[in-house]
């Protein structure tokens, strides 16, 4: 057995076969994805839940055994707070993509950063354009880093007009052209920016299409993007 502790950003909570135990899906810059369970946390009791909620930047104790991981205490350090349904929605999304295509223990400090930024980012008041803009250059940008392609080389064709050809190939520009370094850039860059409406809905159309194929299956957040 192993004790750490570690700055984590918490993804998710799953139920686990005992109806008031949790499994909490953490991603940390030094360890990775993290996924520890925490005994009772469905109970009014538990004091550790509460500072785990989904979408909370944490200080967390990891108590690793030869089974699994449980967390032994926690820190609340930020709560992410958005503005908006359509907002959260975005949020959701990434924290699926994010979930379904990392794996444990893969460690990528730059992905660490960028879904900081993306979190940050959207708690600022921004128009749906650039809410939309954001998140389809944070997914494809993870798709990136973690070696999903796309490749341009002439060989790979893509159902995508020109211009959506193009504003893929911005969001998965180098990093300079990227998420920038930090939060109020995001919220100035994100207000200027301008893209058409039919040309971002085509490149989510074909984002869809694309996680689908790596992920084997429909994401569940997509289907909330037309209400929220």
């Amino acid at each position: 057995m192993s004790i750490f502790t570690t700055q984590a950003i918490v993804l998710a909570k799953k139920p686990l076969f005992n109806e008031t135990d949790r499994l909490y899906i953490l991603y940390s810059e030094n360890y990775g994805q993290l996924e520890a369970q925490v005994k009772a946390a469905a109970l009014s009791s538990s004091k550790l839940a509460g500072s785990l909620e989904p979408v909370s930047l944490v200080e967390a104790m990891i108590i690793r055994g030869k089974r699994h991981e449980t967390i032994g205490g926690v820190q609340l350090l930020k709560r992410f707070s958005y503005p908006d349904l359509f907002a959260w929605t975005l949020v959701s999304l990434a924290r699926e993509v994010f979930v379904k295509l990392m794996r444990p223990g893969v460690i990528e400090k730059e992905l660490y950063h960028k879904l900081f930024l993306y979190l940050e980012a959207l708690e600022q008041p921004l128009s749906r354009l650039a809410q939309r803009t954001l998140a389809l250059r944070f997914i494809w940008q993870m798709v990136a880093i973690l070696g999903f392609g796309p490749v341009f080389d002439g060989y790979q064709k893509f159902d995508l007009s020109k211009a959506s050809e193009k504003l893929l190939k911005w969001c998965l520009g180098p990093k300079d052209r990227g998420l920038p370094l930090d939060s109020s850039s995001s919220t100035r860059l994100a207000r200027g920016l301008q893209v058409k409406d039919n040309l971002l809905q085509e490149l989510e159309d074909f984002t869809q299409k694309y996680l689908k194929q790596l992920v084997e299956q429909d994401l569940y957040s997509f289907k909330f993007l037309n209400y929220a």
